[in-house]
């Protein structure tokens, strides 16, 4: 919205607290900003380690944040401008099969043929190593529990993939395959050995790690290979605050849109790891800028992977963390069996513990509380969703088919359970605002999409419309009289730079309002209000 702009300008100018000027208005003639002001210079800022344990404790003892305040970052058709967070792709700009499934790039996997140098050890849930192929890029080596083939990779695939498609900056993932002989220890390598110590890294540690990995029929192992990001790695974002050595980390991000907004498409993939130590900011320099970018990593544990193994029953349906169904097992001496304890799973390793039957929308949790996601509103969720609807069906099977799943009756499973988890989805969040979008007059009458009705969930509406003359400058509304979707005649000869709201409201008490400014060829769509 306007107040966007003059939080950001302000911020800028490092004037200090935000306040409207005496000759503020709420449209600007930029409105609606498509994409977020330029980043300032940022000459540099510290790495910023964060411990994974302290942030846990953190998230599930620490205070909740005000769930009633607006995202601050929207525009003022109550969108997320393109910028370091966040890029609109699928849901506003429709991609193609082929870009749906290559998700941040196709033209950048390791080559299979060559050797590969291994140039350092890789720490953490999932085993693996840094390696460079014979066309110099780096890339880190992913595995998947030898007793669950496919499972880890092919989550780290389509995470990356989807949650590309929705938007998010993530790294280029892909499936390779490789047999042990083509690596080669790069010199000077080194691996962890003891607390604050390290070693050389030997041929004898990686064919150790390699040992119980299942092969193919040319003797080939299978695993992840993610591309290394470009820029400087400057430790992970948290989901509150700011950076406070970041210029352009304005809005504490418990009221960033995408940040609320990603509880929907978490829950969607089964992302129970969606935290803090799964993101990375990057320093980049693009077009003499030098800036940090926003990304979201690691997705081994969505869909029925937890990285090592398949999720626990439990995983998705409790936080890690408790106090009401601990105490319920506790008193009732486990008599007491959970909802999600009856739920049935796949026979299949490769996809783990990933069903749609128990799903509840509602009740969706991650491994531990996230702040941005306590904050979020209907509109934030109405946003989530919306990224979630825009992947038809045969949409997710062109995504899924990266996972290069052995056994098709794996993609169907992945491919059905998505279906149900979105249909889900669908009809627990879109009766909590009136979703309607897309707005425009044309010869003289107002349309809009039906997002509901768009999607294949039809609701019975009883829409009213109230249509106002609107001041710019002073914000006040002047009602006309009509109450239909044709612009009423009062309104229909304003001169060019005139502004009118129309709020719509249907019969369950949600209602929403839109504005339009006059232009020489017509009616431009510059806001929505739609609590």
């Amino acid at each position: 919205m306007a107040a966007f702009r003059q939080r950001f300008l302000a911020a800028v100018a490092l004037a200090g607290a935000l306040a409207h000027s005496a000759n503020a208005r709420k449209f600007y003639e930029d409105d609606p900003l498509e994409r977020t002001p330029p980043p300032r210079y940022v000459k540099d800022v510290r790495f910023r380690p964060l411990n994974e344990v302290v942030d846990a404790v953190e998230q599930t003892l620490g205070r909740s944040p005000d769930p009633f305040r607006k995202a601050r970052n929207v525009n003022t058709i109550d969108e997320v401008p393109d910028g370091e967070w966040f890029v609109n792709r699928h849901a506003v700009r429709r991609l193609t099969p082929r870009q749906l499934s290559a998700g941040a790039g196709l033209d950048a996997a390791p080559s299979e043929t060559g050797s590969w140098e291994v140039t350092g050890w890789k720490e953490g849930k999932t085993p693996g190593f840094q390696f460079r192929d014979e066309n110099g890029r780096t890339y880190y080596l992913k595995l998947d529990p030898p007793m669950y083939p496919e499972l880890a990779s092919s989550a780290e695939v389509l995470g990356s993939v989807f949650f590309h498609d929705m938007g998010y900056h993530v790294p280029q993932n892909y499936i390779v395959r490789f047999r042990p002989d083509q690596l080669q220890i790069g010199k000077g390598t080194t691996m962890p050995w003891g607390t604050g110590r390290t070693r050389p890294l030997t041929r004898v540690d990686v064919l150790t790690l390699l040992r119980n990995q299942p092969r193919d029929s040319q003797g080939r192992i299978r695993a992840a290979a993610s591309l290394r990001l470009d820029g400087t790695p400057k430790g992970p974002f948290r989901y509150h605050g700011t950076r406070q050595d970041d210029p352009n980390d304005i809005v504490a991000h418990e009221h960033r849109r995408e940040l609320r907004g990603l509880l929907i498409p978490a829950s969607w993939l089964n992302h129970t790891d969606v935290n803090a130590l799964n993101t990375l900011d990057m320093l980049v320099e693009e077009g003499g800028r030098r800036f940090l970018r926003h990304h979201l990593v690691d997705f081994g544990s969505i869909l029925g992977s937890d990285n090592v193994a398949p999720k626990t029953p439990r995983a998705g349906f409790e936080n890690l963390v408790e106090r009401r169904p601990t105490l319920i097992q506790i008193f009732s001496l486990g008599a007491v069996v959970p909802d999600w304890a009856r739920a049935k799973y796949p026979d299949m390793p490769s996809v783990g513990r990933f069903e749609a039957d128990f799903f509840e929308p509602e009740r969706w949790s991650p491994r531990y509380p996230v702040p941005a996601f306590a904050a979020g509103r209907a509109d934030d969720w109405y946003w989530g969703l919306k990224l979630v609807l825009a992947f038809t069906e045969q949409d997710i099977r062109e995504v899924v088919r990266r996972a290069e799943y052995t056994d098709p009756a794996a993609t169907e499973w992945v491919v059905q359970t998505l279906v149900k988890r979105r249909e889900k989805l669908a009809r627990h969040y879109l009766g909590q605002v009136l979703s309607l979008d897309e707005f425009a007059i044309s010869e003289n009458r107002l349309s809009f999409r039906d997002t509901a009705a768009h999607n294949g969930f039809p609701r019975e509406r009883a829409l009213s419309y109230q249509w106002s003359r609107f001041d710019n400058d002073s914000e006040r509304h002047t009602r006309v009289p009509g109450n239909g979707p044709d612009v009423p005649s009062a309104l229909r000869d304003l001169p060019t730079g005139s502004y009118v709201s129309v709020l719509v409201k249907d019969g369950g008490g949600k209602e929403l309002t839109a504005y339009f400014r006059r232009r020489a060829d017509g009616w431009q769509w510059v806001g929505l209000e739609r609590l």
